[in-house]
């Protein structure tokens, strides 16, 4: 918070009238016979009520008007020049802080005596509405009483003030925690993802670097993963036509993932910076950070970040986990290159030409990811597939991921698993049916004239049938939750047939529209 931004304070109170600051004086205490005018005014000794500097020298009076140790123009006169400066660099920042937290967090009738006092009764009716509607809990309240606080500066001689640059943002930057609702309330249905990613309250935090940073914080990101948090945002806030486009969506996701609660942790991890983690019903539930990221270039980290964060949007939009999924993580890594390249050239060669050799070796390693994608689809798929070490044969054994078109497949995909199991059911259905028999003719054993020998036999029977009970209901989960991807999957190849055309081998679509999955 420096001084320049207290100048734009001062801007805020001034009018034409000169009222006067009415505090009464400590019990015991002469009254003073000075009065500071709450319009900017004339000096009254050498140097002392500087218009440009008047809340400063308010805030001296009201503290001496309380009883507390405040500068009158005597004391003031016996300061050096650079005691001054440094007199007024203090107070003035300590008066900003204060007044963005009382905008940010609400006021106690203490402070509104003080604001009225310093910045004047018209700026403290304005903070008074602020407070009001945030208790509400009214947005468009809200937002009418800041509109109104700002309209005050419309009052300084036609001077305009950048409000959006009052208290360097601190009111944007700062997200006022909602009041605790009524627990027994049903949930509000939940508005879909591709909407809340143009929501206001993204684009508010993605509208200046500042207020994303004080984001993380909030949402307490780890101090290690800030500096590659933040390289992601000046990589991707600088991307320009075909990347601009290709790259839209994933700074929206991340804070949307972060809103939502989500957390980016500290995760011991071999090998990456990063990794998406999915949670329930294929929601995404965290992005690991690697302990190390703290000694990787936040560039190069940022370029996994990117990553991750595409298999996170992934996961809200519905798409399944296939080798098409990498292949446009990868993809994501070239568009970030692609974009830092062309917003600083000097930059990726001094990055390319590093002397840390993680950072030489991953600019080397993407450096031929992005000719493998230039040369085409297949090129790309096999550089991330095998390149990778995402796909591998061992003798008759494959380890690895398909694409979603393999997925698809009757013949090789996941329709041929659902179908054995169908096939596998039925059998077991077939068993259960003979098992339940016996069970029932032992029990009409036992009930006609009971005996040890029965009755041994018809607890192992009882035994059977629950044990082959749990293996059909194991089967019959699995084979819902297998149906219902596939139809997913299926559904997502149509889409992305006509989006790219049916001959193209893979999604490589970074962003969905509404049109490919119903909420």
């Amino acid at each position: 918070m420096n001084t320049p931004i207290l100048c734009l304070v001062a801007l805020l109170s001034a009018g034409p009238a000169r009222a006067q600051v009415a505090v009464a004086p400590p019990a015991g205490a002469a009254a003073e016979a000075e009065t500071l005018p709450l319009a900017l005014g004339a000096k009254t000794a050498e140097g002392f009520d500087d218009p440009a500097h008047v809340h400063f020298f308010r805030y001296q009076l009201f503290l001496r008007k309380t009883g507390l140790a405040g500068l009158d123009s005597q004391g003031w006169a016996k300061l050096a020049a650079d005691e001054r400066a440094a007199a007024l660099k203090e107070g003035e920042s300590r008066l900003a802080g204060l007044f963005a937290k009382l905008l940010a967090g609400g006021v106690t009738g203490e402070q509104m005596i003080l604001v009225q006092a310093v910045w004047g009764p018209e700026v403290a009716t304005g903070l008074a509405k602020v407070d009001l509607a945030r208790q509400l809990d009214d947005p468009a309240q809200l937002e009418k009483a800041l509109e109104g606080l700002k309209g005050l500066t419309a009052k300084v001689g036609g001077k305009a003030v950048d409000w959006d640059q009052l208290f360097d943002g601190f009111l944007h930057r700062v997200e006022t925690p909602a009041p605790a609702g009524d627990f027994t309330a049903p949930d509000k249905k939940e508005e879909a993802f591709l909407d809340r990613l143009q929501s206001p309250g993204v684009a508010k935090v993605l509208s200046r670097r500042e207020y994303y940073q004080d984001f993380l914080t909030q949402r307490e990101v780890p101090p290690p993963a800030v500096p590659a948090m933040l390289a992601l945002y000046d990589v991707l806030s600088k991307a320009k036509g075909e990347e601009k486009t290709q790259t839209a969506h994933i700074l929206p996701t991340v804070v949307q993932f972060l809103r939502d609660g989500k957390k980016v942790e500290l995760m011991d991890l071999d090998g990456a910076y990063g990794v998406a983690v999915p949670g329930e019903y294929d929601r995404p539930e965290k992005v690991g950070v690697a302990l190390t990221i703290k000694d990787a270039d936040p560039l190069i980290a940022a370029d996994t970040l990117s990553h991750e964060f595409q298999h996170i949007y992934d996961m809200y939009a519905g798409r399944y986990y296939t080798l098409d999924s990498e292949l446009r993580g990868f993809k994501m890594d070239v568009m970030f290159h692609r974009v830092l390249k062309s917003a600083s050239p000097e930059k990726y060669a001094q990055l390319s030409n590093s002397n840390n050799d993680e950072t030489r070796r991953a600019m080397m390693s993407n450096a031929g990811m992005i000719k493998a994608y230039e040369e085409g689809a297949m090129a790309f798929q096999q550089h991330i597939a095998y390149g990778h070490g995402y796909n591998r044969w061992e003798e008759g054994t494959f380890m690895g991921r398909v694409t979603l078109k393999e997925a698809v497949d009757p013949n090789i995909g996941a329709s041929r698993e659902l179908a054995a199991l169908q096939e596998v059911a039925k059998r077991t259905r077939k068993d259960l049916a003979v098992l339940e028999k016996r069970q029932e003719e032992l029990r009409a054993k036992h009930r006609s004239g009971p005996s040890r020998d029965t009755e041994r036999e018809l607890e192992k029977a009882t035994k059977d049938v629950s044990d082959m009970r749990g293996r059909l209901d194991g089967y019959d989960r699995e084979m819902t939750i297998k149906e219902m991807r596939l139809a997913r999957m299926m559904q997502e190849a149509k889409w992305a047939a006509r989006k790219s055309g049916k001959d193209e081998p893979y999604d490589l679509n970074l962003a969905v529209d509404k049109e490919y999955v119903t909420p």
